[in-house]
C-alpha cells in the first residue's frame, strides 16, 4: 500500500519547486537588473504551472486546467500587487481549489490556505535574507548565486509544505486497508497502542492482537507463539513489521504522513530500526514491573492479552 501522496512523490514535489524558484532566480538575474528578482515568483508560477501537473497526472483528471488555473491565480497577484506578491500562493491556492473539488479531495479548503501562509512565511524570511545584498545595489549586489540558493531553498520549504497538503486532502479509505497485529501481553505496547489507536484507525486499519485466534490463523502460529515485532498486514496481502509498518501506519493516517517520509530516509531509516529492534527486545521491560513472560522464550500455550476498546 503507497497511499498518495508517497515519499517520492513529496520528494518530487518538493525539489520541483527549489528549481523552479532557484532557476527563474538566476535565468532573471543574468538577463536583467538587479531589481529583476521581484519578477522571479512569477517566472517561478510558470515553470510550476508546466510541472505541476506532470507530477499530478496520476492522480486526477481534467489536469489540462491546472496549467491555466495556476497562471490566472498568477495574473491576479500582479493586478492587485504586482511589487510584493506576498498574496501569490494564496490566489494559486484559490485558482486551483475548483480542481481538487472536481478530482475529489476532501478539505480543499486547507490548500489555499495552506499554500497561502507557506508562501507568505518563506517569501519574508527571503526578503529578509536578501534585505543586505538589495540595499547594497547596484554597486555592491548580492551574487546571482546567492540570490538564487535563497529563493530556491525558499522553494524548497514552500513545496515540503505544499506537498504534505496532499495528505491532509486525499479522499478518506472507504473500507478497512489491513490489519494491525500488536502484542497484547506487553503493558508498553498496550499502553503506546492506546494512545496511538486514533491515528491506526484513521488509516483505514484494524487492531488485532498477536495473542487472538484472527493472528494465528492470519499467521499460522502454533498457540503460545509470537512473533519477535509487531506485524502490518495491508489489504493486497502484503505483510510489513516493525519500522516499515510503522511507516504506512504514518502516511497512511495523512496528516503524519510526514513522520513517514523523514523515516524512510536511508540514514534515518537504519537508526529507526536500530532504535525499535532495542524497544521489541526490551518491551516487557519498559513498564513498571519487568517480567518476560514465558511464552516468548519457550512458546507455552497462553491466553491472556489486551483488547483494546
Amino acid at each position: 500500500m503507497n497511499p498518495f501522496p508517497t515519499f517520492q512523490f513529496w520528494l518530487g514535489w518538493a525539489l520541483l519547486h527549489a528549481f523552479a524558484l532557484g532557476g527563474a532566480a538566476w535565468t532573471l538575474l543574468a538577463l536583467g537588473e538587479w531589481t529583476a528578482w521581484m519578477f522571479t515568483l512569477y517566472g517561478a508560477a510558470l515553470a510550476l504551472a508546466i510541472g505541476q501537473p506532470l507530477l499530478l497526472r496520476e492522480h486526477g483528471h481534467w489536469l489540462w486546467l491546472w496549467p491555466i488555473l495556476t497562471l490566472l491565480g498568477g495574473w491576479l497577484t500582479y493586478v492587485v500587487n504586482w511589487h510584493f506578491p506576498v498574496g501569490l500562493g494564496l490566489l494559486l491556492g484559490l485558482a486551483q481549489w475548483p480542481l481538487l473539488l472536481m478530482i475529489g479531495f476532501r478539505r480543499t479548503f486547507l490548500w489555499p490556505l495552506i499554500c497561502g501562509i507557506a508562501w507568505s512565511a518563506g517569501l519574508m524570511i527571503t526578503w529578509v535574507s536578501l534585505k543586505t545584498g538589495m540595499d547594497q545595489a547596484p554597486n555592491l549586489p548580492m551574487s546571482h548565486t546567492s540570490c538564487s540558493l535563497t529563493l530556491g531553498l525558499f522553494g524548497l520549504l514552500y513545496g515540503a509544505v505544499t506537498g504534505w497538503a496532499f495528505a491532509l486532502m486525499r479522499p478518506k479509505p472507504g473500507a478497512t486497508t489491513g490489519r494491525l497485529y500488536y502484542d497484547g501481553a506487553c503493558p508498553f505496547c498496550i499502553k503506546w497502542v492506546r494512545r496511538l489507536a486514533f491515528i491506526v484507525r484513521q488509516g483505514g486499519f484494524e487492531l488485532v492482537p498477536l495473542q487472538s485466534d484472527a493472528a494465528r490463523r492470519d499467521f499460522g502460529l502454533r498457540e503460545g507463539e509470537l512473533p519477535t515485532e509487531i506485524k502490518l498486514r495491508l489489504a493486497d496481502g502484503r505483510l510489513l513489521g516493525g519500522v516499515d509498518a510503522y511507516i504506512v501506519l504514518a502516511e497512511a493516517a495523512g496528516w503524519t504522513a510526514p513522520l513517514g517520509w523523514l523515516a524512510r530516509m536511508p540514514g534515518i531509516n537504519a537508526l529507526a530500526w536500530q532504535v525499535y529492534r532495542w524497544i521489541a527486545k526490551n518491551r516487557y521491560c519498559l513498564s513498571e514491573t519487568c517480567r518476560r513472560p514465558d511464552f516468548v522464550l519457550s512458546h507455552h500455550r497462553t491466553t491472556a492479552f489486551f483488547e483494546l476498546p
